[in-house]
């Protein structure tokens, strides 16, 4: 019996010190999902943070990224859905970080995923419903 438990501890340790070694997955360059939340983290959260209040700019970024839980706030009050949307689709070229209109960076990896233009139009609208529901209230900025 002790002569089987020496095999059996030494091939648990080899076992061991290989799963160690083991080269990681590297991360998945797409995320296939269409939750809005989900893809804000997976595709938004690097650049604006996970809670969407945007981050200081960094040697990659020349400016700093927005706060999109302001979003309402500075146009009116409402909502700029339409806006948005273009902005994840094609790019604006008042935000450099999401390239110019030419070259849309959102709107281009989604399609690049999918050959179904309906999963992208829901990814990007997923999206956009997810930072509307964001939104600071007006009666958190102050408002009565």
């Amino acid at each position: 019996m002790r002569n089987i438990l020496v095999p059996l501890a030494l091939v648990a340790s080899l076992s061991v010190a290989a799963l160690a070694q083991a080269p990681r997955q590297p991360a998945p360059e797409f995320f296939k999902s269409t939750d809005g939340q989900e893809l804000f983290k997976f595709y938004c959260a690097n650049c604006h943070g996970m809670d969407a209040k945007g981050r200081a700019a960094t040697p990659a970024m020349r400016t700093p990224s927005p706060d999109l839980t302001m979003l309402s706030a500075a146009n009116g009050g409402v909502f700029p859905h339409d806006r948005v949307a273009a902005v994840i689709t094609h790019g604006s070229t008042a935000s450099p970080a999401h390239g110019p209109k030419n070259m849309p960076v959102w709107g281009a990896i989604f399609r690049s995923m999918e050959t179904n233009d309906t999963l992208v139009e829901i990814r990007i609208e997923n999206l956009v419903r997810y930072l509307e529901s964001l939104q600071v209230s007006s009666s958190r900025l102050g408002a009565k």
